[in-house]
């Protein structure tokens, strides 16, 4: 039996770049297959190139790019017609010279807090690289139902070339959404534009319940401090932690901005969970409108999801036992240890297996079983929880008219009534 193999020094080619590389034709037992046709093609090409292998087994190709507009992927095919042997590689054209992602730890912010923007810059390979960006901080604006777009401030930024990464904090001092917006060009004078959009709670938010949390995975046994953010008068609140049921719940009472709120997780919080509140409040009794819904909101809600992460930490250590140095001989004896611990470091009870396996099969043919974790714990639950309320609860029968009639006599058999009562007063 024979193999091809195709090889190039990349994977990842700027468009208008040649692809190049060796194609190579061998017995599986290393002999080179030479004077041997080799048709390939590259997808999106209708044409076939043809050659022949040299004594080594190789034939040197050379593909175009500049027909590529856009950025894509492609595959490269190689066939052996005379052994009906065929494989094929993927490549990635790409017509911008790099590419901006901008981040934030968490997508809503109080007006005025400060926080940390991240703007990565990566070539098309994915690798880190150094470049010059304006940040531009707009507010997203909304004028006769018109969309609209008013800058706030700017920044000059350089992404560094260990990790590509630049960063800036900001506050913004107005409520609503505001686009975080990284520009630069590259040598192909694109201009490379990213667009992230945080929300900026402010007072007049219609949303008065918010989760804020700085990260949204954590590992038994760590704490996560997160905040509440609750925008009317002072409040109690069901804090609810939801699974395939209910894990767990507490009352909280809430004053008016931001509340701190603890959690420890445990085993029961693995792997996963969401962080449920709700508020329900009766409209202020000065308020003119109390008795409408449409102009006081009664029941407030917000949820977030987190994951727990619940790691087995497994060192195995090996000894000679007994004297003496240098590597370990074939027959001699070994101590083994196994030492478990948690996530935080400290020992654990487990329940492990010890196999010896000689490295050379291993390298013959890959494990191919997945991670344990994978199998034990790859799925999450599903919450499936929708929280209400019956405040909102109101009846609203159909009425009829009266007939004429009966409101007369009501109101004769009224008059009479009051006559008897004067007349027995005599």
């Amino acid at each position: 039996p024979v193999y091809l193999t195709i090889d190039t020094e990349r994977t990842v080619f700027y468009r208008g770049e040649e692809i190049e590389g060796t194609i190579k034709a061998a017995y599986y037992y290393g002999a080179p297959l030479a004077d041997k046709t080799v048709t390939y093609q590259i997808s999106g090409d209708s044409r076939i190139h043809e050659a022949t292998t040299d004594e080594n087994g190789e034939i040197e190709f050379t593909v175009p790019t500049r027909e590529f507009h856009e950025s894509q992927s492609v595959s490269l095919t190689a066939q052996l017609p005379d052994w009906n042997v065929s494989t094929g590689r993927n490549f990635r054209i790409s017509s911008l010279g790099y590419s901006i992602e901008v981040g934030t730890v968490r997508p809503v912010y109080v007006v005025g807090e400060t926080f940390e923007v991240e703007v990565r810059t990566n070539d098309a390979e994915g690798e880190p690289v150094s470049r010059d960006l304006v940040l531009n901080v707009l507010e997203r604006t909304n004028v006769d139902g018109k969309i609209g777009e008013r800058l706030i401030e700017t920044h000059d930024l350089i992404t560094d070339e260990e990790g590509g990464v630049a960063k800036a904090t900001l506050a913004v001092d107005v409520g609503g959404d505001i686009i975080l917006r990284a520009e630069g060009g590259d040598r192909f004078s694109n201009s490379i534009i990213w667009d992230h959009i945080v929300k900026i709670s402010g007072e007049d938010d219609e949303v008065r319940l918010r989760i804020l949390a700085e990260q949204h995975t954590y590992k038994v046994g760590d704490q996560a401090d997160l905040r509440i953010l609750w925008r009317e008068r002072p409040a109690l609140a069901l804090i609810t932690y939801e699974g395939a049921r209910v894990l767990d719940y507490k009352l909280v009472r809430l004053e008016t901005g931001e509340n701190e709120l603890s959690i420890p997780l445990d085993a029961t919080l693995a792997p996963n969970f969401n962080l449920s509140v709700a508020v329900m409040i009766d409209p202020p009794k000065d308020d003119e409108d109390a008795d409408s819904d449409q102009t006081f909101q009664r029941f407030h809600s917000a949820a977030s999801p987190f994951a727990v992460e619940r790691e087995l930490n497994v060192v195995v250590t090996s000894k000679r036992v007994g004297e003496g140095e240098g590597p370990i001989q074939p027959g001699e004896e070994v101590e083994v240890s196994i030492t478990t611990t948690d996530p935080q470091g400290e020992p654990v009870a487990a329940e492990v297996s010890l196999a010896m396996i000689e490295r050379s099969l291993l390298d013959r043919f890959s494990w191919s079983n997945s991670p344990i974790d994978d199998f034990f714990r790859s799925g999450r639950r599903e919450s499936a929880f929708r929280t209400t309320s019956s405040i909102f609860f109101s009846y609203t029968p159909q009425t009829t008219q009266i007939d004429s009639n009966l409101l007369v006599e009501r109101e004769r058999q009224e008059i009479l009534s009051e006559e008897e009562i004067e007349m027995d007063g005599y």
